[in-house]
């Protein structure tokens, strides 16, 4: 087998890994660039003769503000254009034949390059990186991309187009979700566990999101996910940057903000103290002549930073919060946590994060050997391309069919005598299945059905009476193929009580 890729383009870093195959074993590995960067910056400034990616960008960020493209990630998305004074963009977007384009002043005159466009600079770069990593391949190169799973068809479209046209021969699209279960290797075993809730919690350098995962079997169903632009590293950063300057300010009363140049080094500044705080104790800020030929020579410690996240905190836990909630769950109800994102690297945040599922049974997984948070999905983006590649030339260890017991009808469970929404399920979901109710407002009797409804016909399949619950109480349907379904009774930290709902007639789930 050939070396395949995956490729992760964020908004604000990309990373590209590759898997090979010795021995019948896959090995994954991150590839760094000529710096001997492993991660680089998804930045793109556009000048008259050529396009700038990566680094380089940093300082020209300075002088070309307004022709050097961030988040582009984010604009890949959007089918309108969003102003520069909203704090978020540099650099001028509007429409132009019914496509959003970035505006860019060049020479006198103004270039529309399109974000499918500066995707194309991103992938071409990466594309140079793979062909220096396996020299002598002829002809593209095959690879996995991921996006994240809020993206349109239109956006998933415009990122294959975006490197297929370098060269890259695109095998699959997956979702980050997806992506980080691969790249955290869950998928391999042989015989995998019957079934788990996995939480998948990533904080980039833009947004952050957090997805429940049903894992069932060795096969993946997104049960709910919250998308937030609240918080990210842009917030943490401008946090820092804001205050440098004020204490530049109360020092030599000199105002960076009033120069867009110094705020801007000011910034990168901020960004490189933020990386170091991350490994180290403290920090020293420095930059030459950020106002009238004054320097900014400031210690940055790592307690100082916690105290400047510190506000923060609940609003990059509320996407966790949010999504369980929506889905009746606790942190009692996840089996397993998933952590990645560039900004997780940041011990107080990753702390803050965990804490949430110190007191559950909840397993946080450690990163696999060798790799950093924001390099995970990349890995699970080339284990994936590795899949694929075996698969296609024939050799793959995984069998061709897989016997996995799936529900045969839709059911719906209904609840009398206390308050709370139905529960529905649908055909061919993978057993076993857990799921989650919270009743309130509960009276003597409560009466639980669960109803079989296909083709305009619904039958009562089995019916479940409970005396003298708790006031709220909350209940964990098991259903699995051969016991039918279980419930769970909980009143307080442990399930208290178990019940099993007999199906009428025909008792086979499958």
């Amino acid at each position: 087998m050939n070396p395949v890729f995956g490729i992760h383009v964020g908004n604000s870093r990309a990373c590209l890994a590759v898997c090979k195959q010795d021995d019948s074993k896959f090995s994954v590995e991150v590839i760094a660039n000529n710096a001997g960067d492993r991660v680089m910056p998804a930045i793109v400034t556009v000048t008259e003769t050529e396009n700038v990616v990566g680094a380089a960008c940093k300082s020209l960020m300075i002088t070309r503000w307004n022709a050097t493209v961030t988040s582009n990630k984010y604009m890949l998305n959007k089918d309108s254009p969003e102003s520069p004074s909203n704090g978020k963009r540099k650099v001028a977007t509007e429409m132009r034949d019914g496509e959003v384009c970035y505006s860019i002043p060049l020479d006198g005159r103004t270039d529309y390059v399109t974000p499918t466009e500066i995707a194309t600079c991103i992938y071409h770069s990466l594309f140079d990186i793979a062909r220096s990593a396996v020299p002598g391949v002829e002809g593209d190169i095959s690879c996995v991309l991921m996006v994240p799973k809020h993206f349109s068809e239109a956006a998933r479209f415009k990122v294959r187009t975006a490197a297929e046209s370098v060269g890259w021969d695109v095998l699959h699209i997956i979702n980050e979700p997806a992506a980080t279960l691969l790249g955290f290797n869950m998928l391999s075993e042989k015989v995998p566990p019957p079934a788990q809730t996995v939480l998948v919690y990533r904080v980039g350098g833009r947004s952050c999101d957090a997805t429940v995962i049903d894992l069932t079997h060795g096969m993946i169903s997104v049960l709910d996910t919250e998308h937030s632009e609240e918080v990210g590293g842009k917030l943490l950063i401008s946090t820092l940057t804001k205050y440098l300057g004020e204490e530049f300010y109360r020092k030599y009363k000199l105002d960076p903000k009033e120069s867009h140049r110094s705020w801007t080094k000011l910034s990168l500044a901020a960004e490189d103290c933020l990386h170091v705080l991350s490994t180290i104790e403290s920090a020293n800020c420095f930059v030459e002549s950020l106002c009238d030929g004054v320097d900014l020579s400031y210690t940055m410690s790592r307690a100082r930073l916690d105290s400047l996240l510190f506000p923060f905190l609940p609003n990059f836990a509320r996407p966790l919060h949010t999504v369980l909630a929506r889905l009746n769950l606790s942190p009692d109800n996840v089996s397993t946590v998933l952590l990645c994102g560039g900004l997780l690297k940041v011990p107080r945040l990753k702390k803050f994060i965990s804490d949430i599922f110190q007191e559950s049974s909840s397993k946080i997984l450690s990163l696999p050997t060798g790799v950093n948070y924001d390099e995970v999905l990349a890995c699970g983006a080339a284990r994936q391309a590795g899949y694929i590649a075996v698969d296609k030339l024939g050799d793959s260890f995984l069998p061709n069919e897989i016997d996995i017991p799936t529900l045969e009808f839709p059911l719906i469970f209904q609840v009398e005598g206390a308050e709370c929404e139905s529960l529905q399920l649908e055909t061919g979901q993978p057993l076993p299945l857990h799921r989650t109710l919270t009743l309130s407002s509960c009276t003597e009797l409560v009466t639980i059905s669960a109803t079989q409804f296909e083709s305009d016909q619904i039958t009562l399949r089995g019916q479940l009476q409970l005396q003298n619950l708790e006031s709220t109480t909350q209940l964990q349907f098991e259903i699995d193929s051969e016991n039918g379904i279980k419930v769970g009774i909980t009143e307080g930290p442990e399930v208290v009580r178990h019940h099993t709902i007999k199906m009428f007639s025909s008792p086979n789930l499958l």
